[in-house]
């Protein structure tokens, strides 16, 4: 009776502890997660550039913090590359408009580029990317939009600058480093 009554005991205890163990937060939930991954760049220096294409901004929302968007919520992110230098070509520049998600026109203007790292798995990381690596300059609706823009008919320009790659996080900063998703 004693054995039965302790395998009892011993039972409920590992089944406390499992049910504890499913419903306790796991301590990294209070990390910050990536938004996105970007190239960030010399804000002035980018002001710069679009000043001398085009002088004041044609639409009322202007950035004022660069970036080039090499992933968007990202299943996997690439921290073990974060604070790498990048090479920002600047070949390419339009002002139009396009459609917003809802089918109503907008606006916006932007910079093409192309990314260049010295890095081989940086530049398989960019190479591996879907999106089409742009920064946006001023908008009407919404940053987002730039990218959908025509840029076949780009005026040609050419300016170089570096950034870091590094990520967004949930907790509106920016890290260059691991550390602070683990």
């Amino acid at each position: 009776m004693k054995k039965a009554s302790f395998l009892i005991f011993v039972f409920l205890f590992a089944a406390l502890v499992l049910t504890s163990c499913r419903t306790a937060t796991p301590a990294d939930d209070n990390n910050p997660k990536v938004v996105y991954e970007a190239v960030f760049v010399n804000d002035d220096q980018v002001a710069a550039f679009f000043k001398e294409v085009r002088g004041e901004a044609p639409y009322p929302n202007v950035k004022t913090e660069f970036h080039v968007t090499t992933a968007f919520m990202p299943e996997e992110d690439a921290r073990e590359l974060y604070g790498t230098e990048i090479t920002v070509l600047i070949t390419g520049y339009v002002s139009g408009e396009t459609t917003m998600d809802d089918g109503r026109t907008t606006s916006n203007e932007g910079f093409m580029v192309d990314l260049l790292s010295a890095d081989p798995d940086m530049m398989e990381y960019l190479n591996g990317s879907d999106n089409f690596f742009h920064i946006t300059g001023s908008y009407i609706d919404a940053p987002k939009y730039t990218g959908q823009l025509d840029f076949s008919a780009a005026q040609p320009v050419y300016f170089v600058t570096t950034g870091l790659f590094g990520a967004y996080l949930t907790d509106s900063t920016v890290t260059f480093s691991p550390d602070p998703l683990r």
